[in-house]
């Protein structure tokens, strides 16, 4: 009786006023059931919903709206609402799922999907209540954490000891396998570093044709260039490979005369340089000073008669290989200019002396028939002589003295050698470095 007559209240009261109150006498007016409580709560109805997109276990309807809670652990647990079409997780689509969204409209503007702030506050993500990363409000992604080589800041899931990380202050670390292999240091003298720690680690550059372009063999401080395997600290592979240095062409070093090789020298410091050819004319082909005038030696003693003949010097600013180079035209008579014809022995001998070394030494014999009266001689003969020296030169310049002797020798007989004076006499200093 007692229910039947509390059903009744409740049924005169929604309809004289249109509102329910329990536990006050005044419900809100803009609620239709307004429950007041301190310690109770309210139970909605508990159901088994094994499949979400079907209305059972409800029966009687399936009006849109209806509310329930899920006790099934498989389908998730929580309060449903009946879409019309499917049991939908209260909140769904207006917060980020532990298990992921779907439907989402990418973006940062009204109705658009985004993880972030509102605000210009920064974004922190944290682990175990500890901040691990900051995306701050002017777009900067912090890291809380250095992390090392075996462990890097950024890293992959399956390949945690590869990723990127810092050392430093103004460092910036790329690690493989746990090893450091590349440092960019911005510091006081900025660089890139390949392989920072000196570990046994090689460096390979590849272009499209050749796959060890550059190659660094860290085991044997060795580098490659086109060659995997260098035999020196400096190997160029290829059966075709050159070096070339623009410095040294001839559009950039006078030296370089470009129409024939040019050899490159090296000097105490190991610097590369054109200086010239190897073969340097310090003094040209005489023709005009070196016996243009006849000289004349005479002998007639047992013993030899020797006279300077020509005198000149030249000046190294490197050690060098000198050559001299001359001919020289001898006419031979007796002394009173008369042609020889007594049948006796004579010898005749150009040499060269350089700072005193003897060098060159060209020498003839002459020998007349003994016919009184007969014309044995008419005419010059030719002595064609060369020879070398070592020489030392300084930056300085060493200057060194060169001098060309007449040697004559006329058994005691009646003998006059004239030197020069035919237009055919040369003598040519030649610089080998």
């Amino acid at each position: 009786m007692k229910n039947v007559l509390f059903v009744l209240l409740i049924l005169f009261c929604s309809q004289s006023i249109g509102q329910v109150g329990i536990n006050t006498d005044t419900p809100a007016p803009d609620a239709a059931l307004d429950i007041e409580g301190t310690d109770k709560g309210v139970l909605i109805p508990r159901l088994d919903l094994s499949d979400l997109s079907t209305i059972a276990p409800v029966t009687g309807g399936s009006t849109e709206s209806l509310l329930v809670y899920n006790t099934n652990t498989t389908t998730g647990k929580g309060f449903y609402f009946w879409s019309g079409i499917e049991w939908v997780p209260v909140g769904k689509g207006l917060y980020w799922e532990k298990d992921g969204n779907t439907g989402t409209t990418p973006g940062t503007s009204a109705g658009e999907n985004y993880l972030g702030t509102k605000d210009a506050q920064d974004l922190v993500i944290a682990t175990n209540s500890t901040e691990v990363m900051r995306v701050t409000s002017t777009g900067q992604v912090l890291a809380s954490n250095a992390g090392s080589a075996a462990a890097p800041t950024f890293s992959f899931h399956s390949d945690s000891d590869t990723g990127i990380y810092s050392e430093g202050t103004d460092k910036l670390n790329v690690s493989a396998a746990g090893n450091n292999m590349v440092e960019f240091d911005g510091g006081s003298s900025p660089q890139t570093i390949l392989n920072p720690t000196n570990a046994n680690v090689d460096t390979r550059i590849a272009t499209q044709g050749e796959s060890h372009m550059l190659f660094v063999d860290a085991d044997t401080d060795r580098i490659g260039i086109a060659n995997s395997n260098p035999q020196a600290t400096l190997h160029v592979g290829g059966t075709t490979s050159t070096i070339r240095i623009d410095a040294l062409n001839s559009t950039n070093n006078v030296n370089n005369k470009g129409s024939v090789s040019t050899p490159v020298f090296v000097d105490a410091n190991g610097e590369l340089s054109i200086q010239g050819s190897n073969v340097i004319t310090q003094l040209v082909e005489d023709n005009t000073a070196f016996l243009s005038t006849p000289v004349i030696v005479d002998n007639t003693s047992s013993g030899r008669t020797i006279t300077e003949l020509y005198a000149t010097t030249v000046t190294l600013t490197r050690d060098a290989l000198i050559e001299v180079v001359y001919q020289a035209g001898v006419t031979i008579t007796d002394t009173s200019n008369a042609f020889i014809y007594d049948g006796r022995p004579r010898i005749y001998r150009i040499f060269v002396e350089i700072d005193g070394r003897k060098v060159a030494y060209k020498g003839d014999a002459y020998t007349s028939r003994s016919t009184t009266g007969t014309t044995i001689v008419n005419g010059p003969f030719y002595l064609n002589g060369n020879g070398y020296v070592q020489l030392p030169g300084s930056t300085t310049g060493i200057t060194h003295e060169i001098k060309v002797f007449a040697e004559v020798y006329g058994n005691t007989a009646s003998t006059r050698c004239s030197y020069g004076g035919n237009g055919d006499d040369t003598f040519q200093v030649l610089v080998r470095y």
